[in-house]
């Protein structure tokens, strides 16, 4: 009876290290040859194995891109630009101020695509994956996930005036207006949503 209840213990340890860092079938793409080389006959390589999901380049693993949603159900939104993605000590150049906290709690890489809105307003798009639940977590109580409304969007989430945080299996990420005022929850929820759905589709659930 003592050996089952370890076995058990040490199948859930299994899965919740498989939840964080690279998903499977990332790391599956990452050692197959390129798909392009095989030939006329290989198969699409734009195609996606996820319905509705960017495809994920084969030999980039840790690329974050396809987190990101593109124009196609955001409404009046747009990419605007490139995004730009960091690692490891990266991170000081990518965010302005508090790298150090993201470093303390396991911080593995992030993403930052800019959207484009109505006239002038821009909304920020930040995502961190963390090495564990836990960072993520505290990440986000710790940049004050626990003081606003709760938005009801991924695992845990608040919205407040003109930024959301939101947490999803190993991944922290907000998303921020450019201006204060406004009807500017909807669009923040749309992007918000739409991260989650693609997180949940690579497997990125823990509660």
């Amino acid at each position: 009876m003592r050996h089952r209840a370890t076995a058990a213990l040490a199948a859930l340890s299994l899965l919740a290290l498989a939840a964080c860092g690279p998903t499977n079938s990332d790391a599956r793409r990452s050692s197959e040859p390129d798909e392009a080389a095989a030939g006329p006959e290989a198969a699409d390589p734009a195609a996606s194995p996820e319905a509705g999901l960017p495809a994920v380049p084969p030999t980039s693993a840790d690329d974050l891109r396809w987190l990101l949603p593109d124009a196609a159900g955001l409404g009046a939104l747009a990419p605007a630009g490139e995004p730009d993605q960091a690692a490891g000590q990266d991170l000081f150049r990518l965010i302005n101020g508090g790298a150090e906290l993201y470093l303390q709690h396991g911080f593995e890489r992030a993403v930052v695509q800019d959207y484009q809105g109505e006239g002038k307003l821009r909304f920020s798009l930040e995502v961190f994956r963390m090495s564990t639940v836990e960072g993520a977590r505290t990440i986000y109580e710790l940049r004050g996930g626990t003081t606003a409304e709760p938005a009801h969007i991924g695992e845990a989430s608040t919205v407040e005036g003109y930024y959301g945080l939101y947490r999803q299996g190993c991944y922290y990420f907000s998303v921020t207006a450019s201006r204060s005022r406004g009807e500017l929850r909807p669009s923040i929820e749309r992007l918000a949503r739409a991260v989650v759905e693609r997180l949940r589709a690579r497997g990125q659930v823990t509660e």
